[in-house]
């Protein structure tokens, strides 16, 4: 794009009506993701929301990390660059309850399996 182009337009983000959600609101998503449906899907869904909500990576970024991305209280993220994330207490605190979950559905798949975020229903894979 050219240099003089603003991408994307600044009236564009906020004639989605798109905007950080308010202490209240991101506390009752959090709560509701305890009463979703599936269980099984409780704990990945909410280290999604926790990834992208509180550390701050996309979708996309989320889903191509890998076990081995994690060190400590550092998160290596590969997006259009590679960058390492400090972790906030939610987020390790989320993290910790994911990865013994996560290491045991790992474990029945016959290649190691690297991803950090796992698809724990019954289906081999989700369609586009």
């Amino acid at each position: 794009m050219p240099a003089h182009v603003d991408y994307p337009p600044g009236e564009f983000i906020q004639a989605l009506g798109r905007r950080p959600l308010s202490e209240e609101e991101w506390d009752g998503l959090l709560k509701r993701v305890e009463t979703y449906t599936p269980a099984h899907w409780r704990p990945l869904l909410k280290l999604l929301l926790v990834l992208m909500g509180e550390v701050g990576i996309t979708l996309k970024e989320a889903l191509g990390l890998w076990r081995e991305d994690l060190n400590g209280g550092v998160l290596r993220v590969r997006g259009t660059r590679l960058r390492e994330v400090p972790l906030p207490p939610l987020a390790r605190e989320t993290l910790e309850d994911w990865l013994p979950q996560r290491d045991f559905l790992a474990s029945h798949r016959p290649l190691p399996y690297p991803q950090l975020l796992l698809n724990p229903s019954k289906r081999s894979r989700v369609n586009p």
